[in-house]
């Protein structure tokens, strides 16, 4: 990748002081070999008491995000996150429910998906709710109230009527 022309912004390192020092930037990035065209943008941050700045997202010619990482090219990809150790995104519902939603991954223990908020987790298909985990842990499936929930468990990926159980707790 080559940088190309860059929007840098700058600020006084001090009030009183008469140079300023760059704190963030907007760049150029060739992505394509020579010869052809596409780019994307670089977007870099300067972190506290640091004095250099650091890529931190990049937008890739194909519309693809990448946050922490520079090569965000996989074409199915469309927004990436990557850090080392403990990564995290949130969705966040800014009104009085105040659900939290989050995709997790601890390092190189486990990976999260759920509510970090005290509210159900509820799985769509087609918009219609098909199952839900309820915030003590209960599971319904085919309805959204864990105090009439079936469950259905199939023996193998074959359906025949005698390979699955169903239960109704």
């Amino acid at each position: 990748n080559q940088h190309g022309a860059s929007l840098v912004f700058s600020q006084y390192w001090w009030s009183s002081s008469t140079s300023q020092i760059a704190v963030g930037q907007i760049t150029g990035v060739k992505i394509n070999g020579n010869g052809t065209f596409g780019g994307g943008l670089a977007f870099w941050y300067g972190s506290y008491g640091a004095n250099s700045l650091t890529e931190g997202m990049r937008l890739t010619n194909a519309g693809n995000v990448g946050i922490g990482t520079t090569s965000v090219f996989d074409s199915n990809t469309r927004l990436e996150l990557s850090k080392s150790g403990n990564c995290q995104m949130f969705v966040s519902s800014t009104d009085a429910s105040g659900v939290r939603t989050y995709i997790s991954s601890n390092g190189s223990t486990a990976a999260n998906f759920g509510t970090y908020s005290n509210h159900p987790l509820a799985f769509k298909t087609n918009d219609t709710e098909r199952m839900r985990i309820d915030t003590g842990g209960g599971i319904a499936i085919g309805t959204t109230s864990t105090s009439n929930a079936q469950v259905v468990i199939r023996a193998n990926s074959a359906y025949t009527a005698n390979t699955y159980f169903a239960m109704r707790l």
